[in-house]
């Protein structure tokens, strides 16, 4: 598997992007946080306007990033030793999560090559791997976690809680790997076991905790910058549910939709007529099946982890990427059932035959997957076959041409309003707020019939006043989820002011504007 591993990072590599980042806008928060904590002024999104602390992503990821920036300060050289990480991270997890299938079951060569072919090469795993986001190390510690479950002692339970840690600060929603693993201890009857898990994971996650609760008086200059430093519990489902149960259970349902197609996308199914109907009963008697022999961590992980993300007001594709292994693997089981059940039920058939019958559909899925990454490491950026966030790529020439002229004739301490805020912070060290209100749960709610609600005009332009802004950029937004609101919210908003803002530049291509505010 380490030749099928080492193929899928050599083609990560060849299309790896070494120049930009922050279009994403998270993984520029990412980037910025650990500028900031590399720079020795603490973790602060030091892109916005009185540079608040940062309380909404825990801090291993960007931690690691600060390491990676102290060691080669320079920027945007830096860029490529980022996403180099990214891609070590996802060969690792693709090693675990080939000890992880061996785990749960005896896997044939095409199985092996199958499962990890179809988790590091698919779009989902391929486009964010791409990104210095924090979820390709979530990925590879949540899949490390399942594959050692199995360890036995104290040293073993040590490294276990370490891992299930730096997966909660690594991203919150890790809180589901621990709390399966308190089930899994309890149902064993390990109870030395789960003391020793509980106390080494409260050691290490508390002084997260505490600074946070230490830092919560300190206060947002402004409701645009909420969004930035904090999650809000009170939108999630389980709490919507007590005042508006039909608002939860349409989250939730449109979420579990969005889930599903997410992974449907992912592996292809569908693609070929028929196939995705096929995986889905090899799915269903693969966890069958998997679920008669024995209760591991994964299976109580699984379903505490997609509770959380489908109950959060946001598209749960994203979040999909540790799912694969745990989905594939039962893929793998199913076929192998149908395989153990076809040679008691045809004994006239070849051994070939009956083995390759039931994994038709992983062989389809994965030759599919390298079609894909053959169009794609050929492909120019603007074609569908690569996600919004990576087309937008093919608009860096006008975002180079912006960055000069606002580096040219703004002031240090002008501050912008753009969508990409912590882009243009770090190419141009002028700091910025995004110019709309963060609704969420208009974003993509109702199911394919969301539009975000981007928040009264008169109230945002009132908040750019207050944190002083000077100029407002517009950018391509091209497949985001503010596309089709954005363009009418940027009118209204020059529209609002008094005296009329000044169309200072425009882009030679035409998709990159900038007004300087009254």
């Amino acid at each position: 598997m380490l030749v099928v591993a080492a193929a899928v990072l050599v083609t990560h590599f060849t299309v790896m992007n070494t120049v930009v980042v922050g279009i994403f806008h998270d993984d520029g928060i990412y980037t910025v946080l650990a500028k900031s904590l590399a720079d020795g002024t603490g973790y602060r999104l030091v892109s916005l306007p009185s540079s608040p602390v940062q309380l909404k992503y825990p801090v291993l990821y960007s931690g690691v990033l600060a390491i990676l920036w102290w060691l080669l300060p320079s920027f945007p050289e830096n860029v490529a030793l980022f996403k180099a990480f990214n891609l070590i991270a996802l060969f690792v997890g693709l090693l675990l999560s080939y000890r992880f299938l061996r785990l749960n079951t005896t896997p044939s060569r095409i199985d092996a090559v199958t499962y990890v072919l179809l988790i590091g090469g698919c779009p989902l795993v391929f486009s964010l791997t791409r990104l210095p986001l924090s979820d390709t190390l979530f990925f590879a510690l949540t899949v490390g976690a399942v594959a050692f479950q199995g360890v036995r002692g104290t040293p073993g339970t040590i490294a276990l809680a370490t891992v299930a840690a730096a997966a909660y600060l690594t991203r919150t929603v890790g809180v589901a790997l621990i709390v399966a693993f308190v089930i899994w201890f309890i149902l064993d009857r390990s109870y030395r076991s789960l003391l020793i898990f509980l106390g080494v994971t409260g050691a290490l996650i508390s002084p997260w905790w505490y600074w946070q609760h230490g830092q919560r008086n300190e206060g947002v200059a402004s409701i645009l910058l909420e969004y930035y430093v904090a999650y809000k519990p009170e939108s999630h489902a389980s709490v919507v549910v007590w005042s508006d149960w039909s608002k939860a259970v349409e989250l939730v349902w449109a979420n579990l939709r969005y889930a599903v197609e997410s992974l449907d996308a992912a592996v292809f199914l569908g693609v070929v007529p028929g196939l995705r109907l096929v995986a889905c009963l090899l799915l269903l008697v693969g966890i069958y099946q998997s679920l008669r022999e024995r209760i591991g961590v994964h299976h109580l992980w699984l379903p505490l982890y997609v509770l959380i993300v489908v109950g959060w007001p946001w598209h749960p594709g994203r979040f999909m990427m540790p799912v694969l292994p745990v989905a594939l693997l039962f893929l793998i089981r199913g076929a192998q059932a149908v395989e153990w059940w076809l040679r008691g039920m045809n004994a006239h058939w070849s051994a070939r035959t009956v083995a390759w019958i039931p994994r038709i559909p992983t062989v389809m899925m994965t030759l599919l997957v390298i079609l894909w990454l053959g169009l794609y490491v050929r492909a120019d950026p603007r074609l569908e076959v690569r996600p919004a966030w990576e087309r937008h790529e093919s608009y860096w020439p006008g975002f180079t041409e912006t960055f000069a002229w606002v580096r040219a004739n703004t002031a240090a301490n002008d501050v912008l309003a753009t969508a990409h805020d912590p882009l243009y912070y770090l190419y141009t060290g002028r700091q910025g707020v995004r110019p709309w209100l963060y609704k969420p749960s208009t974003y993509f709610y109702p199911y394919k019939h969301g539009f975000a609600d981007l928040g009264d005009v008169d109230r945002v332009r009132q908040e750019l006043d207050r944190l002083g802004v000077r100029y407002l950029v517009i950018d391509p937004l091209d497949g985001y989820a503010e596309e089709e609101s954005s363009a009418s919210h940027f009118e209204h908003l020059l529209e609002s002011y008094s005296a009329k803002p000044e169309l200072v530049f425009t882009s030679s291509d035409g998709r990159h504007l900038v007004y300087r505010l009254p």
